[in-house]
This record gives C-alpha cells, structure tokens and sequence, in this order.
C-alpha cells in the first residue's frame, strides 16, 4: 500500500483532511480515504500500522497523534501529544518516537504505552 495525506480546501467551507491508502498491488483503482479531524504534517508506518502527526490549526495549535490500521484503514487510537513536537520516527523496535526539543516520547506500536525518556 501507499499512503499520502491531503487537504480539501472548499472557498467558504472549513477545510478537509485526508490519509489515501493506494493498493498498488492489483490493476484496478483501490483507493481508501480515511477522513482526519486536524491537519496532517508527517506520516510513518510501521508495525501494520499507520500513524499520522497532526496539528490543531482551527483551534488549539496542538498536535495529536492518529493511528490507522493497515489491514482496516480505519482511525484506531487519537493520543494528544501537547505542543513543539518536532517530528515522529519509528524505532528499529517498531515503536514510535515522538521527538520534542528537550525530550522524547517512546509510542508502544502495539498497546499504544507511552515511555518518557531525556
């Protein structure tokens, strides 16, 4: 599968936010478009799953973290993630990283635990 995240802009309308799942694997159009509620920055998958960095521009300035199953494209688990995050990777684990400037933040990719570290 690939993924690509994008935004609806309508004139008049609150934009729209979007994670496309392509099946490039079979010869016809299999697209899926999983709805987002706050704009996508970066995306990484790993462990059967998608998880998308995504930035409250409407209201909070705040970012979230979604996570989106691979085999169901459907948004599994929302985890708000407080403001300067820099920028999310996955570990060689395939756990998640949350880096912020002063700490990171360790993102079980199974159970969705979350350990703090320096």
């Amino acid at each position: 599968l690939l993924y690509v995240t994008y935004v609806l802009e309508e004139v008049s309308e609150p934009n729209m936010y979007f994670a496309r799942a392509i099946d490039l694997s079979i010869s016809e159009e299999n697209i899926v478009d999983v709805e987002l509620d706050k704009k996508p920055t970066q995306m990484v998958f790993t462990n059967g799953r998608l998880f998308v960095l995504t930035i409250d521009l409407e209201i909070t300035d705040e970012y979230s973290l979604a996570v989106i199953d691979g085999a169901s494209t459907m948004v599994i688990h929302e985890i708000s993630l407080g403001y300067d995050v820099e920028r999310i990777l996955a570990d060689s684990n395939q756990n998640m990283i949350i880096s912020y400037p002063e700490l990171h933040t360790v993102l079980n990719s199974d159970t969705m635990g979350v350990v703090y570290t320096s």
